[in-house]
This record gives structure tokens, sequence and C-alpha cells, in this order.
């Protein structure tokens, strides 16, 4: 049963808009969480069963979460309301919030994997000391996370909803990086097993993180356009 404190018609629609609002922040907070932590699975798992060094330290992993699972999945949070989110038909009671994410959910597993593992392959075979190929990795799974987050922040792409739109998410991916940076080129590196990383090493791994970002902004474009044609 519901209780109206106040049954003027611009107060239930009110309602209804924040909680048609906060539905869609907590499934791409969900959505995004399950998209950043699959591959990791599948990455320590393939270069164990195929004999490679392990990609990742104990500490590496407690970082990767720690930087992408806390103030960059907080900003989905503070998404604003979509533009269409009014015009929606009612959502079914039993809907479950992956409903109609499974694909992509796969695909962003599988592709983060494949891009991880065929660089850390890569760089071990043209002769990178292990701890430097782990420091690139774990650059690569936070770069590729926060590409994704940004991704991650609506249905529609991102030049339709507006890059400034969340400053919040602005602001965590930026602080995010710096966070990185200063962890490569000071002495706290050495506490995480981490390596300074070159220009071209950066390079490598910017043009690699935002494959993801790229393709689902792609997926996303054309699915509007086939819906709308």
């Amino acid at each position: 049963s519901v209780v109206l404190a106040d049954d003027d018609y611009a107060t239930i629609v009110g309602a209804i808009r924040e909680g048609r609002r906060i539905y869609d922040n907590v499934r791409k907070f969900i959505l995004f969480l399950l998209r950043s932590n699959f591959d990791e699975i599948l990455f320590i798992s393939t270069t164990l069963l195929l004999g490679f060094p392990l990609p990742y330290h104990p500490v590496h992993l407690l970082w990767i979460n720690l930087m992408t699972d806390s103030l960059p999945a907080l900003a989905l949070g503070m998404e604003p309301e979509e533009e269409d989110i009014m015009h929606r038909p009612p959502r079914p009671a039993a809907e479950h919030p992956l409903s109609g994410e499974w694909l992509r959910l796969a695909v962003a597993t599988l592709l983060s994997f494949l891009i991880a593992f065929l660089y850390y392959v890569w760089l071990l075979r043209i002769g990178d000391p292990v701890e430097e190929a782990r420091s690139d990795v774990v650059m690569l799974a936070i770069m590729f996370e926060l590409f994704m987050a940004l991704g991650s922040r609506s249905r529609l792409p991102i030049w339709n909803i507006g890059l400034f739109s969340n400053r919040w998410m602005l602001g965590a991916i930026a602080l995010t990086a710096a966070l990185q940076v200063v962890v490569l080129y000071t002495p706290l590196g050495s506490f995480l097993h981490l390596v300074p990383l070159t220009l071209i090493e950066w390079g490598e791994i910017l043009l690699l993180s935002s494959l993801g970002f790229l393709i689902f902004e792609l997926w996303k474009f054309f699915s509007l356009k086939k819906t709308t044609a």
C-alpha cells in the first residue's frame, strides 16, 4: 500500500521521476561493477592454465578494485535523469535489473579479457621484464574500467547526453587517473610492486583501454538508429 502525504499531481509525477532516476542509476552501478570484474577472473585463470607468470599480485587486484569500484562507481549514482525517463512504459514488476543486458555484459567481459591477455603475452614475448608487464596490465585494467564507467552512464551515446552533464564522473576519473601517476612515479609504487611507465607504454595503454568505450558507443549509436528508423 502507498500513503500519500501530498495528493498534488505534480508531487506524484516528481516522485515517479525521481524513483525512475534512482532505479536507472542503481542498474548502471550494478552493470558497471559486473562488467569490470569478471574479466579479471578470466585473465588470471587463462594465464595460469597456459603457464604464463601470474599477471597480478594480490595487492594489484586490491588496488584495481579500490580505484575503479569506488569513486567512478559512486559517480554513476549522481547521474542526472535521462530525457526519455517519463516517456517509457511502466517497468514490469518482475523485471530483473540485468534484463536485456546479458549480451553487452558478455561482450564487455570478453573484450576486456582479450585486450589484457593479448597485451600481456605480447609484452612478455618482446622481452619486457615481468614486473614491467604487470605494471602495464594493471594500468590497462584501471584505464579500461575508467572508460567503461564513462560509457556506463547511459544507454544513449555519450554525445547525446553530453560529456559534461555529470561533473562528478569527470572528477572521479580525473582524480583516479592522477592517483595512478602519483603512485607510479613516487616511492609509493614500490609498495604496490609497480614500476614507472614510458610515454610509449602510456600511449599503448590509452589506445587499448579506449577500444571498449569506442565499440560500445558505436553499438549504442547503431542500436538507437535502428529503433528510430
